[in-house]
């Protein structure tokens, strides 16, 4: 039999329990408000309608239980919403900005299909709910998408490098040329002209190809013969020289092109001959027989590659061939 003062007890804990539970839950209402409003500012409803439905459907429960003083319902449900309006917030930002990254990278026109496929992926993810795999297969495709951006700004970086080291070459092509301009008969001076252009707009393997044909149709002593023999027999190496800049030099051969006749006379301390070093005495021949010069010219105009630290295997060829 229960005490009346025990009695007495049991009510008042129980009525302070049932004062607990009838707490209206306001600021469980407040936060999933503001989440539910995060998620619409996110774009949750496009890309995530199925999550961003289920918290709109919570919310509108938790409100009907709350007018009806169902607290305890109104506060699971507004829980709820809150989770649904989080996820869906978080997998459609997920999804934006990797989309907003495929559309900078296509922009490039370099956009792979893999990175599309997985941005697709993201999509369907997110349609179905799946928290997980949405945040996962989003990343994958702005990850993706950044690996062919950076490729292809390597690419364009190397591409800039080789047209630079053309434009050096082309450049005592353009010399020489205008110094047989008197020469030239009017086509010849137009097809200068276009190469200059050409030139001028910094298309080096374009005015190089240009101005080795405009010198290529000289008459044939300005084009193959060399000039009087050099007076000196040696040549030392001073700095920002190249093999193109010293043959090209009057008292050297006077043309560019026989670049090939000093890298042979020299080959044993000419590792690579996109390298030089200041202070090098390198030896000239006077009297190069004309088969020579004509694979030294040769030799000159097929060569593409140009990287300084690489030997090339063009070279290592010539070398072979000329002996």
């Amino acid at each position: 039999m229960i005490k009346p003062r025990s009695y007495m007890w049991v009510i008042f804990l129980l009525t302070l329990g049932l004062a607990g539970c009838a707490t209206a839950p306001m600021q469980e209402m407040s936060d999933a408000r503001q989440a539910l409003q995060a998620a619409r500012d996110a774009d949750a409803g496009a890309f995530v309608p199925k999550r961003y439905s289920e918290a709109e459907q919570r919310l509108l429960r938790a409100e009907k239980r709350l007018s009806s003083r169902d607290y305890k319902s109104a506060r699971d449900n507004a829980l709820t919403a809150r989770r649904e309006a989080i996820a869906a917030r978080n997998m459609a930002l997920a999804i934006s900005q990797a989309k907003q990254v495929l559309v900078e990278v296509a922009a490039e026109k370099v956009l792979s299909q893999e990175a599309r496929d997985w941005v697709t992926q993201a999509e369907a993810a997110a349609a179905a709910g799946d928290e997980e795999a949405t945040m996962n297969t989003a990343a994958r495709a702005k990850k993706r998408a950044l690996e062919d951006l950076r490729r292809v700004r390597e690419a364009r970086r190397r591409e800039q490098q080789e047209n630079r080291l053309w434009l050096e070459q082309a450049t005592p092509l353009l010399d020489q040329a205008r110094n047989e301009k008197p020469r030239m008969n009017d086509e010849q001076r137009r097809a200068l002209a276009e190469a200059v252009a050409v030139y001028e707009a910094q298309q080096g393997k374009a005015a190089f190809d240009g101005l080795s044909a405009v010198l290529a149709e000289l008459p044939e002593q300005t084009a193959i013969l060399p000039p009087a023999p050099p007076a000196a027999k040696e040549y030392r190496v001073m700095r920002g020289d190249t093999l193109w800049s010293i043959a090209a030099k009057p008292e050297v051969y006077g043309n560019p092109r026989w670049w090939p006749l000093i890298y042979r006379a020299n080959h044993a301390q000419i590792t690579d001959v996109d390298v030089l070093r200041a202070g090098q005495i390198l030896k000239i021949d006077n009297q190069p027989s004309e088969e020579a010069i004509s694979r030294a010219m040769r030799h000159a105009a097929q060569r593409e590659k140009w990287s300084a630290g690489v030997a090339e295997k063009e070279d290592r060829l010539y070398l072979r061939d000329s002996r």
